[in-house]
């Protein structure tokens, strides 16, 4: 009997993944995974751990997104090429020990133990962010970064970017 509840669960965590992708709410599996996980389904990780159900889930994802979804995603790609990259080597010289590294619809600000990692709220122009550090006992943690929370990307200028940069570089 047991073993029939277990299984009762992770065809559950199955079909309800398939369902959440369908939706067009989501960016791809990992959200997915984490609200199941949240909705109690702790084994919702290793049911969901397999190469072909993730590459299903994320293709799934990208068809359900709205129109409107993938125009963003198209802008954010090129504001951040035509806005932060071409502005980042002038904060590089003002702030040496920082670098940029980019990752589809995210990029990271990055200095020695610490880092910004901005990426675009799903379905908008709104930015978001996670600031990761680490303490001096060696544990790492991560915190969201609510300064430019209530920002479209397209309304980031020079000035937030420097203030953004300038946290990575002082923060200890």
């Amino acid at each position: 009997m047991k073993r029939k509840k277990k299984e009762e669960r992770h065809d559950y965590i199955r079909k309800r993944a398939e369902e959440l992708s369908r939706s067009g709410d989501f960016s791809g599996w990992l959200p997915i995974e984490l609200l199941i996980r949240k909705d109690g389904y702790s084994e919702a990780r290793r049911i969901l751990d397999d190469r072909y159900i993730r590459e299903q889930l994320d293709s799934t994802c990208k068809i359900a997104q709205p129109d409107s979804e993938k125009e963003n995603r198209a802008l954010f790609k090129k504001w951040f090429h035509d806005f932060v990259s071409t502005n980042f080597p002038a904060l590089k010289e003002e702030f040496p020990g920082v670098s940029l590294s980019c990752r589809d619809n995210t990029f990271h600000f990055i200095s020695d133990k610490k880092e910004i990692e901005v990426y675009r709220a799903f379905s908008s122009k709104k930015l978001a962010g996670r600031l990761h550090y680490s303490e001096e006992d060696g544990r790492r943690y991560v915190a969201d970064y609510h300064n430019f929370i209530d920002k479209n990307f397209d309304q980031f200028d020079i000035t937030d970017l420097r203030a953004t940069v300038r946290i990575v570089s002082t923060i200890t």
